[in-house]
């Protein structure tokens, strides 16, 4: 599969029920400005969100060399570099539980319950615990599925590269251009890098 280009999403934090859930977005197809070609970062729609380039090293450089006569062209005025990182490509989930109330009482009936061991409030514990393995019982495991905890899954094939554009730097971001940088640079810059 070749590499492909994308704009990262926006995150956004939802209310579902008594919890609030992060929705991280889904990665959508960057588009090239019809009247120069290039990928734009401007102030407006979806101009101001991160340009990435996933791939293995193999693919990113065939990409990078077949598009080497456009690139990115930042046309906000105030902030005119353009900064790249490199880092490994892991996906990770599209939601992320935030301060899930279920969890938030389990854990409290746990700690009640392993303080007070024979008392009443063992008993109310207890019966909170029954409560809550009820409703995700009866809600099939719901809210396991939404407010997992577990790490983001393994990248879909070992080698994946996330070549991540912006205007606005970041930890571990260099900076490639200004105004504009063409791909054919950025393959340049990325195999200077990994050397």
């Amino acid at each position: 599969m070749p590499a492909y280009i994308c704009r990262e999403p926006v995150s956004e934090v939802k209310r579902v029920g008594s919890a609030f859930i992060q929705d991280k977005g889904r990665l959508k197809a960057a588009v090239r400005a019809s009247s120069t070609g290039w990928y734009l970062f401007s102030e407006a729609g979806i101009g101001p969100t991160p340009i990435v380039i996933i791939g293995t090293l193999a693919e990113v450089t065939v990409w990078l060399k077949e598009n080497k006569h456009i690139g990115i062209e930042n046309r906000i005025v105030e902030l005119p570099e353009i900064y790249m990182t490199v880092q490994p490509y892991i996906p990770g989930s599209q939601f992320v539980g935030l301060f899930p109330v279920h969890a938030a009482v389990q854990a409290l009936a746990e700690n009640i319950a392993g303080f007070a061991p024979g008392s009443e409030l063992t008993d109310i514990a207890g019966g909170i615990k029954d409560l809550m393995g009820a409703q995700k019982a009866r809600k099939g495991r719901f809210f396991d599925d939404v407010f997992s905890r577990s790490k983001a899954p393994k990248a879909p094939k070992p080698g994946m590269l996330y070549l991540r554009f912006h205007y606005l730097p970041s930890e571990h971001m260099s900076k490639v251009g200004e105004k504009k940088v063409a791909f054919e640079a950025v393959h340049d810059f990325l195999i200077e890098l990994l050397e």
